[in-house]
């Protein structure tokens, strides 16, 4: 079945299980006008993603190394782990090497999550997928319906904000980063638990958490936000903030994201409305040790038309400052 939208943006919802899928929400697909300025987006909300990515956070709350970037889990499931320690404790020595990695930089966890969502790849590690086998009927039981309660909430929301603003969202990124978007969709899937920020990307999917309150309110900024860490964009971006640093003797690996994070947010707000405050702002990530790139990346925006000239203006400005 298939329902099409005007804009020329898409979003497809499924619904998948583990060892055989779930019956899938019936898909929406917009019949995409494929050009530079429209991309296409398929969000979905995967059982064995939620499960992996849980029992991956778990196991790191459990731990008592020192990890980075950990992730706590609500109270609720602190709280109904450790009721269910004896169940868990497979999972959990399964996932011993992997408390330091990344599930977006460990190539592991990278494959064990591509397979989970129908990648044509090899799940690497079977005392994982064993542990989380055995221990699925407790998550079943005590933490999956909440879970699916938030993410499908979040999906539910995300797709209707993208069939409202979608079309106009992604010609507005387009117009504050002077790039282009890839034209083969991009893959959402939203979880209980991505990471302690919130999301991640590789060159295709996104992983984003319905946990975390900063994303749920600005669920479309963000998706778009994500969407521009795949390539075209994402290398034109790298490319532009790395010319403008060196050419004013300049380092900040963070300047192509500080960048991002402005040109996205400014999209959002001329979609949303002026009232609309962008993620940067709203979390004060901009207010930080940053403050003075975000400053000069403002105070230059507006006179200039394309992101290649913001980025040298707003690097001279700073290189400016730093000689006085």
């Amino acid at each position: 079945m298939k329902t099409f939208f005007s804009a020329p943006l898409a979003i497809m919802i499924c619904a998948s299980g583990c060892v055989a899928p779930s019956p899938a929400s019936p898909p929406q697909v917009v019949d995409l006008a494929r050009d530079s300025t429209a991309i296409a987006i398929e969000v979905h909300t995967s059982h064995d993603l939620a499960l992996f990515l849980f029992s991956y956070h778990a196991a790191r709350s459990l731990s008592d190394r020192e990890l980075r970037n950990r992730r706590p889990l609500s109270v609720k499931d602190a709280a109904l782990l450790a009721e269910h320690a004896e169940a868990f404790a497979p999972v959990y020595a399964a996932f011993q090497p992997y408390l330091d990695a990344h599930p977006l930089f460990d190539r592991n966890m990278l494959f064990m999550g591509a397979n989970l969502t129908g990648g044509l790849v090899e799940f690497p590690d079977p005392a994982v997928s064993a542990a989380m086998d055995a221990f699925r009927p407790t998550y079943e039981a005590y933490f999956a319906p909440a879970h699916r309660a938030a993410t499908d909430s979040y999906r539910a929301m995300l797709e209707s904000q993208i069939a409202q603003y979608g079309d106009a969202m992604a010609r507005a990124v387009v117009r504050e980063l002077s790039g282009e978007w890839r034209v083969e969709p991009i893959r959402i899937d939203v979880v209980p638990y991505a990471t302690r920020i919130g999301a991640y990307t590789n060159s295709h999917h996104t992983v984003i958490s319905a946990s975390q309150p900063d994303y749920r309110t600005h669920a479309l900024e963000m998706a778009f936000h994500e969407a521009a860490h795949t390539d075209p964009m994402f290398s034109q971006l790298r490319e532009v903030a790395a010319e403008a640093l060196e050419a004013n003797g300049l380092e900040e690996r963070r300047f192509w994201h500080y960048l991002q994070f402005y040109g996205v947010g400014r999209a959002a707000r001329s979609v949303l409305g002026e009232d609309y405050v962008p993620y940067h702002e709203a979390t004060g990530l901009s207010s930080r040790s940053a403050k003075p790139w975000y400053d000069a990346i403002a105070a230059v925006w507006d006179d200039h038309d394309t992101l290649r000239d913001r980025a040298h203006a707003a690097a001279a400005l700073i290189a400016a400052r730093e000689a006085s």
